[in-house]
This record gives structure tokens, C-alpha cells and sequence, in this order.
């Protein structure tokens, strides 16, 4: 891409630019401190009234003169000043002349490039011209230490002898004296330096190789953006009002070497004056004829001329805007052609996705897109080429380098490049993540309190309930005994046999009762350390004797599973009841098995409550190859007097006695289930801070 279109894009990125706000008071005018090296013409250096001088210098002065800006300069080594304006430093805000790379931008912030610099080689006139770098094998080549020059000449013409010198005047100079083969410098400065030194024996080397182009451009330190823009606008106005042709003329054009007209060339104008004077004559014999129509045509000819002149300088202008606002942009901008392969991306976007600019261009929107919501981009994308859409919005998610998932807003734009019918679409990304992150966390964070409520208001209504009727209970048990005690005289007669009825079911509704009492977390029991280990082969002593023949069951227990801190009467209930339901949800033949070990959780939910669980527990799980549960079945077990079950099979209350138990002693339920695959519930308790002795 030219100079003039890269500006041009800076240009029209620059008028798109949002207009800070205009303070109601005046404020002091900023002052900016701009590092400089002593030793770099024509872009900087000390004049010999010692004051710092040079082609970048006079650019920064123009723009900080026009913005209003103040301005100190600061002399430090090029080293020094690199890593100040990347790591922010206060001290130094700006440099004149940094050389484009992307790896520089993504620690600077590069400003509008100002200037097109080649890598030149320069000889003796004694010293044959090499043809290519190979060329240079075994040749003492004189080159600035640590500068680019020295770097290329590492990377491109390993073979060759560099011979590092510390100075810029000093390269050129030793070259004339003879005491290397070759020197490589940048073109402007060795330019400079053979017209300031009057080298007239050094000349330039027609070198054709790659990765000799490279521009120069002012940066800001790394985060500045607010004097990033500061410093395009100016250099766009500079660049208007005719000021930066004016500079660099005096700088730079006076080191141009002049052409000369060659004798074909020379031959070619003769004979155009020729042909133009018999011209010239045929028009004075017929000129009282054709003069208005010469003028008028002439009128045309120079108002189409401005107003292309016009169109151009505003395409320019226009195209720097565009090509400031796309670097700069707070947001991942990319240029995509229809098959979907990258053609430029900014910085953002980089950061964005962990990738180089050149490694992006090598991707398609597929490699970055999750599988997804590849669909759903892939639609949305086709539409906009097929003009079905002018436009697009979509949350999509996408993955980085690292295959790290991050949600991003996409928005896309198909327009067409001057001059190329082939359509491009212009697709921006924002950053999303943080945003939907916190969104599914408030959302579930909603859905735990929710369920506590809920189960809380349960509990109180459940304990309530149990507490009065327990008394009116209370008073049926009493008045039944008395009853059997005094007024049955016959015990195998119709009035004992109702009685022993009545009590019978009193008892059953005690039963109930406490089970309530243990949901609502009033009948808190005492808790002991123990290991669970003992407890489940005790459970399974007491489970053998009740369950039918079809089911089998068994333990998976390890000895060294740490202890917990409960009552072990209440967790053995909880391990009954979840044995019976799984023997009731076992229609043939079946297996239970009951197992006990420590687990370490990472992001799981609690059924029961919804509470997000991670860290060290102690797990016993109860499995069953049942009929199973649905997930919307799953959502109700743990209510109160919710039963699957027929009439008379069940009160309701197992499950709940489980919710209750298990949230007393700080543990939680994980309930995995698939209908016709059975059963699998984790019980987690907390570990216990002491051992066992």
C-alpha cells in the first residue's frame, strides 16, 4: 500500500473520530515530553547551535503549535526510549521517528505514518555494485549497533561481516576511509550524511531484496490514546494546509538526486514543440473561427481538472480517517471477503483472539467460531452477501489461540472497494463476556434464592403443622390408652380391636410428625465425629433382611475416607429412605449399591438448594438401576409430601427428610437421572477438621 493511501485512510479514520466535549473554562494547555537520540538525521539531531533539530522534530513542532499543545523535548538513548513509551512511563509521552512494525504496535500507539524509509547499501566508487545479499558473503559491512540495519543484515545476509559501529556519522565516513567493503544505513540518513560530509566517493547500491521498505511514523506511549488522536489531527491539518510538503521538501527533497533527461526523452520534446508550433500555426490561419470554442473547451477542461484534484485530496483524506478509526477502535474490527478469510483485522481484535495480525490473516471466521454457533453466524453472514440483510447483529461465541471461549457482540457490514466489484464486509466484534458472565451468574444466583425461599417457607409451614398437630396428636395417644385401660373389658371384643386401630395409626402419624419436625429443622438431633464407613455396613446389615429377593445390593466403601461431624441416627434415616425408594423404583430385577469416598468438586450445583459447590467433600453415594426420573420431575422431589407413588404407598415426606437432614450438617444433594437408566444420588458432607483417633 502507497504513503498516499495509507494516510488517506488515517485521514477519514480521523473525521469519524467522536469530537471530545468542549470544557466551559480554559484549561492549561498540556505539555507533552518527546524523546529524541542526537545522532539521527535527517529525522532528528543537534544543529550546531545545539538545539535539536531535524525533519520529525519540525513535524511534532507544527502539530503540537496548531493543537495548542506545549512541548519539551528530552535527550536518551534509543533503548531507554523504547521501554519508557512501552511500559507508560510519565516521563516520556511521545518519539518522532519509530520505524512500523507489528510487533512495536502492540506496545505503542502508532500515529498517521508520516514517511516511506528503505534499508539502503552504500560503496566506494572503487568497490564493485553486488547484484543480491548473497553477494555480500565474507564482506565487512559497517552498520549502527543494535539498529535495524544491524538486525537485518543478521536475519537476511547471515554470511556477511558486520562490523558495528556506535555513531551514525561514523558509518559512512569509515566506509570512505576504506576500512570496511560495504555500509548499510537507512537511505534518507545516508543521503544526509554524504551531502553534510561531502562523500563524494560513497554511492547508493541498487539493491533489489526483501523487507527493505519500512515507514516512520509518531508514536504515543502505550495507553495515551487521547494524545494519539491529539497528534493525527494535527499531522492531517499539516498535511492539508501545505505545511508538512514544506518540511519535507527542506529535509528530505533536497537529498533526492535529480534526473536528467535523456536524448530520447530530450528527442521526444523537440519533436512535440515541433508538431505543437505547426499546430500553433494551422490555429492563428483559422483562430477567428475556433477561438470560442477553444476557450469554452479550455473553461471545461480546467474545472474538470479541480474538480478531480478536489475528489482525490478528499479520497486521501477520507482514507486516513477510516484507517485511524479501524487501528484505533476500542472494538475487534476486521476486513472479511465473502468466502470468509480475513484480509486485514486491527490491534483490538489481535489482543481480542491472541493472534498476530499475520497469523489472523491466515484464518477463516470458521477456525475462530464455536461449533455452536457456527450455524447461526454461517446464516447470518451468507445473508449479507446475498443482499437478503444490510446489516447483522448477533451474539456469537468465539474461541482464541488458547481455545478459551469469550462471547462477543458481532456486527457486519457488506460495501464495495473503489475500482473492484467483488464485495467485502466489514465485521466488528465487542468483547462481551464479562457482561454475560455476570448475567448467568445473576440468573442463577436469582434461581438459588428462589429455591431457599421457597424451601424456607416450606419448613415453616411444615413445622408449624407438625407442631400443633403433634399436640392434638398428643391428646389422641393419651385419651386412646386411658380408654384401653378402663373401659375395654373384653380384649379380643369389637371396641379393643378399634382402639388398638386408633392407636396404630396414631402412632403412624407420630412417625409422620417427626419426619416433618426433621425437614423443618426442629428436630435437631446430637452430633458426633464419625467415620461414615462403619455407618453404611451397619445400613446394610439392616437393609438385607428387607429387601426382596430381585434386588441385590451392595457397598463400595474405603476405609481411609475422612470422618464428618453429624448425628450418625439421622444420617442413617437418610440412607434407609433413599435405600426404599430405590427399592420402589426397582419394578423387576435390581441392584442398589451404596458407595463411600472423598471427592474433590469443581462447579457443580446442588439439587436441593442450587448452591454452586466446589472444594473437598465427603460423598456417599446411593444408585439404583430403576425406572428413573425426568429432569422436571427432579425439580419436585424435595417438596414436601411430593410422591410418585399410589395411594397409601408412601406420605411424601422421604425425600424431604433427606433435604432436611442433609442441609442441617451443611451438605447438599446431587441427583443424576435419566428415565428407564435408574438413579444415582451424591450426598456431600462437609469434612470434619479433626481426626478420628
Amino acid at each position: 500500500m502507497s504513503f498516499k493511501t495509507l494516510t488517506a485512510f488515517f485521514c477519514f479514520a480521523l473525521l469519524l473520530w467522536p469530537l471530545s466535549s468542549q470544557a466551559d473554562d480554559a484549561v492549561e494547555p498540556r505539555t507533552i515530553v518527546v524523546a529524541y537520540e542526537d545522532d539521527s538525521p535527517p529525522y532528528m539531531f543537534k544543529n550546531e547551535q545545539g538545539e535539536v533539530d531535524g525533519f520529525g522534530i519540525s513535524l511534532i513542532k507544527a502539530i503540537v503549535e496548531h493543537q495548542g499543545l506545549k512541548i519539551r523535548f528530552k535527550e536518551a538513548p534509543w533503548n531507554e526510549t523504547r521501554l519508557a513509551l512501552e511500559q507508560g512511563d510519565k516521563e516520556t509521552d511521545a518519539h518522532t521517528a519509530m520505524g512500523y512494525s507489528s510487533r512495536r504496535a502492540k506496545n505503542v500507539e502508532f500515529g498517521v505514518p508520516y514517511v516511506k524509509d528503505e534499508i539502503a547499501l552504500f560503496r566506494r566508487k572503487d568497490n564493485p555494485a553486488p547484484a543480491t545479499l548473497d553477494d555480500l558473503r565474507g564482506k565487512k559491512i559497517l552498520v549502527l549497533d543494535t539498529a535495524i540495519c544491524h538486525d537485518y543484515l543478521l536475519d537476511f545476509a547471515p554470511d556477511a561481516v558486520p562490523v558495528p559501529v556506535d555513531r551514525w556519522p561514523e558509518v559512512l565516513s569509515r566506509l570512505a576511509a576504506g576500512e570496511a567493503d560495504y555500509a548499510m544505513i537507512t537511505r534518507f540518513a545516508g543521503l544526509y550524511f554524504i551531502k553534510q560530509l561531502e562523500l563524494t566517493e560513497v554511492k547508493q547500491v541498487p539493491l533489489k531484496a526483501e523487507g527493505l521498505k519500512m515507514w516512520y511514523a509518531l508514536v504515543a506511549k502505550n495507553g495515551d490514546r487521547e494524545l494519539l488522536t491529539l497528534l493525527n489531527e494535527g499531522m492531517t491539518h499539516i498535511q492539508g494546509n501545505g505545511v508538512y510538503d514544506q518540511l519535507y521538501q527542506r529535509w528530505l527533497g533536497v537529498l533526492e538526486p535529480k534526473t536528467i533527461l535523456s536524448s530520447e526523452v530530450l528527442k521526444m520534446v523537440l519533436w512535440v514543440v515541433c508538431v505543437g508550433a505547426a499546430f500553433f500555426t494551422l490555429i492563428l490561419i483559422w483562430s477567428l473561427l475556433l477561438k470560442r470554442l477553444v476557450k469554452s473547451r479550455t473553461q471545461k477542461l480546467e474545472t474538470e481538472v479541480q474538480e478531480r484534484k478536489q475528489a482525490e485530496k478528499a479520497l486521501r483524506h477520507s482514507e486516513v480517517r477510516f484507517r485511524g478509526l479501524f487501528m484505533s477502535a476500542g472494538i475487534g474490527m476486521s476486513i472479511i471477503d465473502r468466502s470468509g478469510h480475513f484480509i486485514s483485522a486491527n490491534p483490538t481484535l489481535c489482543q481480542m483472539l491472541d493472534y498476530t495480525e499475520d497469523e489472523i490473516k491466515k484464518l477463516t471466521l470458521k477456525d475462530i467460531t464455536s461449533a455452536e454457533d457456527f450455524e447461526l453466524m454461517s446464516n447470518r453472514f451468507n445473508a449479507l452477501f446475498n443482499q437478503q440483510d444490510e446489516r447483522s447483529q448477533a451474539n456469537i461465541r468465539y474461541h482464541n489461540s488458547k481455545d478459551e471461549l469469550l462471547w462477543g457482540r458481532s456486527t457486519g457490514t457488506v460495501f464495495k472497494a473503489d475500482g473492484d466489484d467483488s464485495a467485502l464486509c466489514l465485521y466488528m466484534i465487542e468483547d462481551i463476556t464479562a457482561r454475560i458472565n455476570a448475567e448467568n451468574e445473576s440468573e442463577q444466583m436469582q434461581q438459588q434464592l428462589q429455591q431457599a425461599s421457597k424451601m424456607e417457607a416450606l419448613g415453616q409451614l411444615t413445622g408449624g403443622i407438625a407442631h400443633d398437630f403433634n399436640n392434638i396428636l398428643g391428646s389422641i395417644l393419651g385419651f386412646t390408652e386411658l380408654a384401653q385401660e378402663r373401659c375395654v373389658e373384653d380384649p379380643d371384643g369389637k371396641l379393643a380391636k378399634y382402639l388398638r386401630n386408633v392407636h396404630l395409626a396414631g402412632e403412624r402419624a407420630k412417625d409422620l410428625i417427626a419426619q416433618m419436625m426433621v425437614f423443618s429443622r426442629r428436630d435437631v438431633g446430637v452430633p458426633v465425629l464419625f467415620n461414615p464407613v462403619f455407618l453404611v455396613e451397619e445400613v446394610l446389615t439392616f437393609l438385607q433382611a428387607s429387601l426382596p429377593s430381585s434386588v441385590n445390593i451392595r457397598i463400595n466403601t474405603e476405609l481411609g475416607s475422612p470422618p464428618v461431624y453429624m448425628d450418625p441416627v439421622q444420617l442413617q434415616r437418610v440412607l434407609i429412605n433413599l435405600c426404599i425408594n430405590a427399592r420402589d423404583a426397582i419394578t423387576e430385577m435390581g441392584e442398589i449399591c451404596i458407595s463411600v469416598h472423598d471427592v474433590a468438586i469443581e462447579e457443580l450445583a446442588c439439587t436441593a438448594c442450587g448452591q454452586q459447590l466446589s472444594g473437598p467433600w465427603v460423598e456417599i453415594i446411593v444408585s439404583d438401576t430403576g425406572s428413573g426420573m425426568s429432569p422436571e420431575l427432579i425439580t419436585q422431589i424435595f417438596d414436601p409430601f411430593f410422591t410418585t407413588k399410589g395411594v397409601g404407598k408412601g406420605t411424601g415426606m422421604g425425600l424431604s427428610v433427606v433435604h432436611g437432614v442433609m442441609h442441617e450438617y451443611k451438605g447438599h444433594v446431587i441427583v443424576e437421572s435419566q428415565p428407564g437408566h435408574g438413579s444415582t444420588f451424591r450426598l456431600l458432607l462437609p469434612i470434619a477438621n479433626e481426626q478420628l483417633d
